[in-house]
């Protein structure tokens, strides 16, 4: 018994401790900056196309173009269904949903304000 106490204190030790939290703590951070970075994409992208969409919706028909953006949803929902497992698919899927929820957020709101007005 006392040989595997001072074999369990042999290699046991503050640097092994030390080791093992600092591996526990990478992949942890590593696991959800990969969970959170396709979400920050999306609002990155949403930001980036709220205004031109905006902008460009003043020079079509409002209805074609809410009909041209839910056409975008579609090819976004069938590519996150039919999708490769790759990272870089998820972030041009990714990137697509965040110009339909522009798209769709931006031209739904300019149609409800004419209606209103």
């Amino acid at each position: 018994m006392n040989e595997i106490s001072t074999c369990r204190k042999k290699w046991c030790n503050k640097n092994v401790l030390a080791f093992g939290l600092t591996s526990f703590l990478s992949d942890f951070c590593h696991e959800m900056a990969t969970s959170i970075l396709p979400q920050f994409l999306s609002n990155v992208v949403y930001c980036a196309v709220s205004y031109p969409i905006g902008a460009l919706s003043s020079r079509f028909t409002r209805s074609r173009y809410l009909a041209a953006g839910y056409c975008v949803a579609v090819i976004t929902f069938a590519g996150f269904t039919f999708v490769i497992s790759s990272i870089w698919w998820f972030m041009v899927f990714f990137s697509l949903a965040g110009i339909f929820i522009a798209w769709e957020d931006t031209v739904e709101g300019i149609l409800v304000y004419w209606q209103w007005c």
